[in-house]
């Protein structure tokens, strides 16, 4: 059994959305002018068919997944979603070299890759939370089973008396 503080799973999860969200409203990039990330998303979905330039937008469903594990508790899967969403997402970098277009990235992105890396941490920290609160709770168990025992030994208990001894010496 596992067991997390569930408001703090809660805030993470909650924390990690409204980065993403935030990210379509600010500008992703400068190019002839600013993109707003919303608009970011669609062109990304538009290149969908021409593979080597959608690369960076598969880090949209990758934090999907990575988000829908996190929510299921499933921490090993959402961090490494997570990693893999924040690789996707830094290979636009590489892949669209804005800079060599007269263009810059702007806050949308960070945030968009920001919370792409927020979700792999946020995963990494349930998990470690996970595992000493299980380790507190076995811990406990131990504990309490070791006072159940020391109970159980300090009680006097009725062990049964050998009559056949005494009967075998009275029928002699």
């Amino acid at each position: 059994m596992t067991t997390t503080p569930s408001g703090l799973r809660s805030l993470l999860i909650l924390l990690t959305l409204g980065i993403y969200a935030l990210s379509f409203f600010l500008p992703a990039w400068h190019d002839s002018g600013p993109v707003p990330g919303y608009e970011a998303f669609f062109m990304g979905m538009a290149y969908f068919i021409f593979v080597p330039f959608s690369i960076p937008w598969f880090a949209n469903p990758l934090f999907a997944a990575a988000w829908i594990c996190l929510a299921c508790k499933a921490y090993t899967a959402a961090k490494t979603l997570g990693i893999t969403a924040t690789l996707f997402a830094a290979s636009f970098l590489v892949i669209w070299q804005p800079w060599q277009r007269g263009g810059n990235v702007d806050w949308g992105f960070l945030f968009w890759c920001i919370a792409m890396v927020s979700v792999a941490a946020s995963a990494h920290c349930l998990q470690f939370l996970t595992c000493q609160y299980d380790e507190l709770a076995r811990r406990a168990l131990l504990a309490k089973q070791l006072r159940w025992r020391s109970k159980w030994d300090a009680k006097p208990h009725a062990t049964p008396q050998r009559e056949t001894s005494t009967a075998i010496r009275e029928s002699e």
